[in-house]
């Protein structure tokens, strides 16, 4: 389970997008949102200043796989995978 419970979670999690994908940090929350359920990060802003928000992993990483192919020619594989597990899910 994905959870954001403010802007730091959020910021954290774009960041870790940006890096492992290479790609720019603005493309990276707007991917993030769109794996999250969001419309744009402006939308899952606004529903996080509301309260904490969580998404399933394995929904994330299946919309995040779809959108980084299509929007990047970027194929997330098995090590990605856990990686983006490491650095979204097992973080504190």
């Amino acid at each position: 389970m994905i959870t954001h419970n403010d802007i730091s979670d959020l910021t954290v999690a774009a960041h870790a997008i940006k890096k492992l994908l290479d790609i720019k940090f603005t493309r990276a929350k707007e991917r993030h949102a769109a794996a999250m359920g969001y419309a744009s990060s402006n939308h899952l802003l606004a529903e996080l200043k509301e309260g904490p928000i969580q998404q399933e992993f394995d929904v994330y990483i299946d919309v995040l796989k779809a959108q980084a192919l299509a929007k990047h020619q970027i194929k997330i594989d098995d090590d990605l995978v856990e990686r983006l597990r490491f650095e979204l899910v097992e973080q504190p």
